[in-house]
Protein backbone atom coordinates (compact mmCIF):
# COMPACT_ATOMS: atom_id res chain seq x y z
CA UNK A 1 0.00 0.00 0.00
CA UNK A 2 1.02 3.57 -0.61
CA UNK A 3 2.57 5.28 2.40
CA UNK A 4 2.58 9.05 2.60
CA UNK A 5 5.22 10.68 4.78
CA UNK A 6 5.47 14.30 5.88
CA UNK A 7 8.64 16.11 6.98
CA UNK A 8 6.73 19.12 8.27
CA UNK A 9 3.45 19.63 10.17
CA UNK A 10 0.27 18.75 8.28
CA UNK A 11 -3.01 20.48 9.03
CA UNK A 12 -5.60 18.15 10.63
CA UNK A 13 -9.19 18.67 9.58
CA UNK A 14 -10.12 21.75 7.59
CA UNK A 15 -12.57 23.30 10.05
CA UNK A 16 -11.90 21.47 13.32
CA UNK A 17 -10.47 23.13 16.43
CA UNK A 18 -9.08 20.86 19.12
CA UNK A 19 -8.77 21.04 22.89
CA UNK A 20 -6.53 17.97 23.04
CA UNK A 21 -5.14 15.21 20.81
CA UNK A 22 -4.17 11.68 21.85
CA UNK A 23 -1.99 9.36 19.75
CA UNK A 24 -1.60 5.61 20.19
CA UNK A 25 -0.24 2.95 17.86
CA UNK A 26 -1.44 3.67 14.33
CA UNK A 27 -4.35 5.99 15.13
CA UNK A 28 -5.15 9.27 16.84
CA UNK A 29 -8.21 10.94 18.37
CA UNK A 30 -8.90 14.53 19.28
CA UNK A 31 -11.40 16.35 21.50
CA UNK A 32 -12.71 19.42 19.72
CA UNK A 33 -13.72 22.79 21.15
CA UNK A 34 -17.33 21.71 20.46
CA UNK A 35 -16.82 18.65 22.72
CA UNK A 36 -16.97 16.15 19.86
CA UNK A 37 -14.37 13.39 19.40
CA UNK A 38 -12.82 12.78 15.99
CA UNK A 39 -10.42 9.94 15.14
CA UNK A 40 -8.22 9.11 12.17
CA UNK A 41 -5.66 6.52 11.05
CA UNK A 42 -6.07 2.76 11.30
CA UNK A 43 -9.68 1.62 11.59
CA UNK A 44 -8.79 -1.96 12.50
CA UNK A 45 -11.43 -3.55 14.74
CA UNK A 46 -13.54 -0.41 14.65
CA UNK A 47 -10.90 1.65 16.48
CA UNK A 48 -12.10 4.96 15.00
CA UNK A 49 -15.56 4.61 16.57
CA UNK A 50 -17.47 5.58 13.42
CA UNK A 51 -19.16 2.20 12.87
CA UNK A 52 -16.65 1.03 10.26
CA UNK A 53 -13.50 -1.07 10.08
CA UNK A 54 -11.77 1.15 7.51
CA UNK A 55 -8.67 3.33 7.66
CA UNK A 56 -9.29 7.07 7.46
CA UNK A 57 -6.80 9.74 6.37
CA UNK A 58 -9.14 12.52 7.54
CA UNK A 59 -10.76 12.86 10.98
CA UNK A 60 -14.12 11.09 11.33
CA UNK A 61 -16.62 11.85 14.07
CA UNK A 62 -17.11 9.18 16.73
CA UNK A 63 -20.71 7.97 16.82
CA UNK A 64 -23.06 8.25 19.78
CA UNK A 65 -24.03 11.91 19.91
CA UNK A 66 -22.49 12.52 23.34
CA UNK A 67 -20.68 15.60 24.47
CA UNK A 68 -17.22 14.48 25.56
CA UNK A 69 -14.85 15.70 28.28
CA UNK A 70 -11.73 13.55 27.74
CA UNK A 71 -10.41 11.02 25.23
CA UNK A 72 -7.56 8.49 25.50
CA UNK A 73 -6.07 6.16 22.88
CA UNK A 74 -4.53 2.72 23.44
CA UNK A 75 -3.81 -0.38 21.37
CA UNK A 76 -6.36 -0.30 18.49
CA UNK A 77 -9.03 1.22 20.74
CA UNK A 78 -10.00 4.46 22.44
CA UNK A 79 -12.04 5.51 25.46
CA UNK A 80 -13.73 8.76 26.43
CA UNK A 81 -15.69 10.36 29.26
CA UNK A 82 -19.01 12.01 28.47
CA UNK A 83 -20.61 15.08 30.05
CA UNK A 84 -22.25 12.87 32.70
CA UNK A 85 -18.87 11.37 33.71
CA UNK A 86 -19.69 8.00 32.18
CA UNK A 87 -16.88 6.05 30.52
CA UNK A 88 -17.20 4.75 26.96
CA UNK A 89 -14.77 2.71 24.83
CA UNK A 90 -14.61 1.45 21.24
CA UNK A 91 -12.33 -0.65 19.05
CA UNK A 92 -10.42 -3.85 19.84
CA UNK A 93 -11.89 -5.82 22.75
CA UNK A 94 -10.30 -9.29 22.60
CA UNK A 95 -8.60 -8.60 25.97
CA UNK A 96 -11.63 -6.88 27.52
CA UNK A 97 -10.04 -3.43 27.34
CA UNK A 98 -13.37 -1.79 26.44
CA UNK A 99 -14.72 -2.62 29.89
CA UNK A 100 -17.78 -4.30 28.37
CA UNK A 101 -18.76 -7.86 27.38
CA UNK A 102 -16.90 -9.13 24.33
CA UNK A 103 -18.78 -9.29 21.03
CA UNK A 104 -17.23 -10.77 17.91
CA UNK A 105 -16.55 -8.26 15.11
CA UNK A 106 -19.23 -9.09 12.54
CA UNK A 107 -21.76 -7.50 10.23
CA UNK A 108 -20.30 -4.09 9.59
CA UNK A 109 -18.58 -2.64 6.51
CA UNK A 110 -14.90 -3.47 6.25
CA UNK A 111 -15.10 -6.54 8.49
CA UNK A 112 -11.88 -8.59 8.37
CA UNK A 113 -12.89 -12.13 7.40
CA UNK A 114 -9.36 -13.37 6.61
CA UNK A 115 -8.32 -14.28 10.14
CA UNK A 116 -8.86 -17.76 11.53
CA UNK A 117 -9.08 -16.36 15.06
CA UNK A 118 -12.15 -14.48 16.26
CA UNK A 119 -11.60 -10.78 16.86
CA UNK A 120 -13.77 -9.06 19.44
CA UNK A 121 -14.56 -5.39 19.12
CA UNK A 122 -17.11 -2.63 18.96
CA UNK A 123 -17.00 -0.16 16.09
CA UNK A 124 -19.09 2.33 18.12
CA UNK A 125 -18.77 3.49 21.75
CA UNK A 126 -20.01 1.07 24.42
CA UNK A 127 -20.35 2.08 28.05
CA UNK A 128 -17.84 0.78 30.59
CA UNK A 129 -19.64 -1.63 32.89
CA UNK A 130 -20.12 -1.13 36.60
CA UNK A 131 -22.09 2.15 36.57
CA UNK A 132 -18.99 4.15 37.52
CA UNK A 133 -18.49 7.89 37.10
CA UNK A 134 -15.01 8.81 35.91
CA UNK A 135 -12.82 11.89 36.08
CA UNK A 136 -9.98 10.38 34.02
CA UNK A 137 -9.32 7.37 31.78
CA UNK A 138 -6.05 6.02 30.36
CA UNK A 139 -5.89 3.30 27.70
CA UNK A 140 -2.79 1.14 27.34
CA UNK A 141 -1.85 -1.61 24.94
CA UNK A 142 -3.89 -4.45 26.53
CA UNK A 143 -5.71 -2.79 29.43
CA UNK A 144 -7.46 0.39 30.52
CA UNK A 145 -7.53 2.16 33.89
CA UNK A 146 -9.72 4.94 35.20
CA UNK A 147 -10.10 7.15 38.25
CA UNK A 148 -13.64 7.75 39.40
CA UNK A 149 -15.12 11.00 40.63
CA UNK A 150 -14.76 9.45 44.10
CA UNK A 151 -10.97 9.24 43.44
CA UNK A 152 -10.93 5.45 43.29
CA UNK A 153 -8.84 3.51 40.77
CA UNK A 154 -10.18 0.71 38.54
CA UNK A 155 -8.52 -1.29 35.75
CA UNK A 156 -9.82 -3.77 33.18
CA UNK A 157 -8.59 -5.83 30.23
CA UNK A 158 -5.65 -8.26 30.16
CA UNK A 159 -3.51 -8.80 33.24
CA UNK A 160 -0.35 -9.48 31.23
CA UNK A 161 2.58 -8.90 33.60
CA UNK A 162 0.24 -7.71 36.35
CA UNK A 163 -0.80 -4.53 34.54
CA UNK A 164 -4.30 -4.60 36.10
CA UNK A 165 -2.70 -3.80 39.46
CA UNK A 166 -4.64 -6.52 41.27
CA UNK A 167 -2.72 -9.47 42.71
CA UNK A 168 -4.67 -12.56 41.76
CA UNK A 169 -3.08 -15.61 40.15
CA UNK A 170 -6.34 -16.32 38.32
CA UNK A 171 -6.13 -13.01 36.43
CA UNK A 172 -3.53 -14.10 33.89
CA UNK A 173 -3.60 -14.46 30.13
CA UNK A 174 -5.32 -15.60 28.01
CA UNK A 175 -8.40 -14.56 29.99
CA UNK A 176 -10.00 -11.21 29.34
CA UNK A 177 -11.38 -9.19 32.25
CA UNK A 178 -13.91 -6.66 30.94
CA UNK A 179 -15.32 -5.88 34.39
CA UNK A 180 -13.48 -2.96 36.06
CA UNK A 181 -11.50 -4.27 39.04
CA UNK A 182 -10.72 -2.09 42.08
CA UNK A 183 -7.02 -1.27 42.52
CA UNK A 184 -5.73 -0.46 46.03
CA UNK A 185 -9.24 0.43 47.24
CA UNK A 186 -7.81 1.76 50.51
CA UNK A 187 -6.13 4.62 48.59
CA UNK A 188 -7.45 7.66 46.72
CA UNK A 189 -5.87 8.76 43.45
CA UNK A 190 -5.71 11.86 41.29
CA UNK A 191 -4.05 10.55 38.09
CA UNK A 192 -3.33 7.25 36.32
CA UNK A 193 -1.35 6.65 33.12
CA UNK A 194 -1.04 3.34 31.25
CA UNK A 195 1.85 2.25 29.06
CA UNK A 196 2.34 -0.91 27.02
CA UNK A 197 3.27 -3.19 29.92
CA UNK A 198 3.23 -1.06 33.08
CA UNK A 199 1.21 1.71 34.67
CA UNK A 200 1.70 4.44 37.26
CA UNK A 201 -0.65 6.54 39.37
CA UNK A 202 -0.40 9.50 41.72
CA UNK A 203 -2.40 9.44 44.94
CA UNK A 204 -4.07 12.50 46.45
CA UNK A 205 -0.99 13.19 48.60
CA UNK A 206 1.26 13.30 45.52
CA UNK A 207 2.98 9.95 46.07
CA UNK A 208 3.64 7.89 42.94
CA UNK A 209 2.83 4.20 42.60
CA UNK A 210 3.73 1.89 39.70
CA UNK A 211 2.92 -1.70 38.77
CA UNK A 212 3.30 -4.17 35.89
CA UNK A 213 6.46 -5.04 33.98
CA UNK A 214 9.60 -3.90 35.81
CA UNK A 215 12.60 -5.62 34.22
CA UNK A 216 14.57 -2.41 33.47
CA UNK A 217 13.60 -0.35 36.50
CA UNK A 218 10.64 1.45 34.93
CA UNK A 219 8.60 0.98 38.12
CA UNK A 220 11.08 3.10 40.10
CA UNK A 221 11.04 0.84 43.16
CA UNK A 222 14.74 1.16 43.96
CA UNK A 223 15.40 -2.43 42.87
CA UNK A 224 13.83 -5.32 40.95
CA UNK A 225 10.25 -6.27 41.91
CA UNK A 226 9.89 -9.66 43.55
CA UNK A 227 7.09 -11.19 41.46
CA UNK A 228 7.72 -13.44 38.48
CA UNK A 229 5.32 -12.78 35.60
CA UNK A 230 5.07 -14.04 32.04
CA UNK A 231 8.02 -12.01 30.73
CA UNK A 232 10.18 -11.64 33.83
CA UNK A 233 9.89 -9.52 36.96
CA UNK A 234 6.82 -7.45 37.71
CA UNK A 235 4.71 -5.93 40.46
CA UNK A 236 1.13 -7.16 40.44
CA UNK A 237 0.04 -4.59 43.02
CA UNK A 238 0.87 -0.85 42.99
CA UNK A 239 4.26 -0.36 44.65
CA UNK A 240 5.60 2.99 45.93
CA UNK A 241 8.12 4.80 43.76
CA UNK A 242 11.35 5.25 45.72
CA UNK A 243 12.72 8.59 46.87
CA UNK A 244 9.81 10.12 48.78
CA UNK A 245 9.06 12.64 46.00
CA UNK A 246 5.67 14.25 45.46
CA UNK A 247 4.46 14.40 41.87
CA UNK A 248 1.87 16.37 39.95
CA UNK A 249 2.16 14.36 36.72
CA UNK A 250 3.69 11.08 35.60
CA UNK A 251 4.36 9.53 32.20
CA UNK A 252 5.20 5.82 31.87
CA UNK A 253 6.22 4.86 28.32
CA UNK A 254 7.82 1.63 27.13
CA UNK A 255 10.79 0.62 29.32
CA UNK A 256 11.01 3.88 31.28
CA UNK A 257 8.97 6.45 33.22
CA UNK A 258 9.26 10.18 33.87
CA UNK A 259 7.49 12.38 36.37
CA UNK A 260 7.20 16.06 37.22
CA UNK A 261 7.28 16.90 40.92
CA UNK A 262 5.18 19.50 42.67
CA UNK A 263 8.35 21.66 42.63
CA UNK A 264 8.40 21.46 38.81
CA UNK A 265 11.48 19.26 38.70
CA UNK A 266 11.60 16.38 36.19
CA UNK A 267 12.82 12.92 37.19
CA UNK A 268 13.13 9.78 35.05
CA UNK A 269 13.86 6.12 35.73
CA UNK A 270 14.11 2.80 33.88
CA UNK A 271 16.00 1.91 30.72
CA UNK A 272 18.74 4.47 30.10
CA UNK A 273 20.86 2.96 27.32
CA UNK A 274 19.50 5.33 24.65
CA UNK A 275 19.87 8.42 26.85
CA UNK A 276 16.09 8.70 27.21
CA UNK A 277 16.31 9.40 30.95
CA UNK A 278 18.08 12.71 30.47
CA UNK A 279 20.45 12.05 33.38
CA UNK A 280 23.66 12.61 31.44
CA UNK A 281 24.46 8.88 31.50
CA UNK A 282 23.47 5.78 29.52
CA UNK A 283 22.76 3.57 32.51
CA UNK A 284 19.47 2.13 33.77
CA UNK A 285 18.00 3.71 36.89
CA UNK A 286 15.91 1.72 39.36
CA UNK A 287 14.82 4.85 41.24
CA UNK A 288 13.94 8.39 40.12
CA UNK A 289 16.98 10.30 38.83
CA UNK A 290 16.91 14.04 38.37
CA UNK A 291 17.02 15.20 34.75
CA UNK A 292 20.14 17.36 34.20
CA UNK A 293 20.30 21.07 33.40
CA UNK A 294 17.32 22.07 35.54
CA UNK A 295 17.39 25.04 37.90
CA UNK A 296 18.45 24.08 41.41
Amino acid sequence: PHVSLASSPVHIGSDLRFRSIEVGGSMACGLTTMFDVYCWGSGYAGALGNGLNLDQVEPVRVEGGQLWKQVTVGGARACAIDADDRGWCWGHNSYGGLGSPRERCVAYPGEDTTTSFPVYCSAVPVEVSGNHRFKQLSAGNVATCGITTAQKLYCWGSNLNGVLGTFDASLELPAAHPEPLPVSPDKSFQQVVMSDAHACAIDIAGAAWCWGHGFTGQLGLGGPPADQCQNGTCARDPAPVAGGLTFKSIAPAGPHTCGLTTDDVAYCWGWGESGALGTGALTDRWAPARVVFQPQ
